[in-house]
């Protein structure tokens, strides 16, 4: 006897993923949603509020965007980030890929 505890919704609504590889293995992570309040490590003063406080995150084309809140989850030691732009989650490089060195000069 099997009892479903999970609903099908869509990504950005999900509270849990359900992730199957390509040796057919199932694994279900966790979305972990980080607010602003929460990102005090890494906070930036965002210019158009002086009270608004926002995170920086890499895009996949070399650019950064500003975002007050983070939804991720962790799969197998990666992180996967929640991209509003795409409306998927996608993996999260290092500042090594797609970022020229011309950024930190600036």
């Amino acid at each position: 006897m099997s009892i479903c505890t999970h609903n099908l919704c869509s990504l950005e609504n999900s509270k849990k993923v359900l992730l199957i590889d390509h040796f057919m293995q199932k694994f279900t992570e966790n979305i972990i949603c980080i607010s602003n309040d929460r990102l005090s490590y890494h906070q930036n003063r965002d210019d158009h509020d002086g009270d608004d406080y926002c995170v920086t995150i890499p895009k996949a084309n070399g650019n950064f965007e500003n975002v007050n809140s983070i939804l991720y989850f962790e799969n197998k030691k990666v992180r996967y980030i929640w991209d509003n732009d795409v409306r998927e989650f996608i993996k999260l490089h290092g500042l090594d890929k797609d970022i020229k060195c011309t950024y930190f000069y600036q």
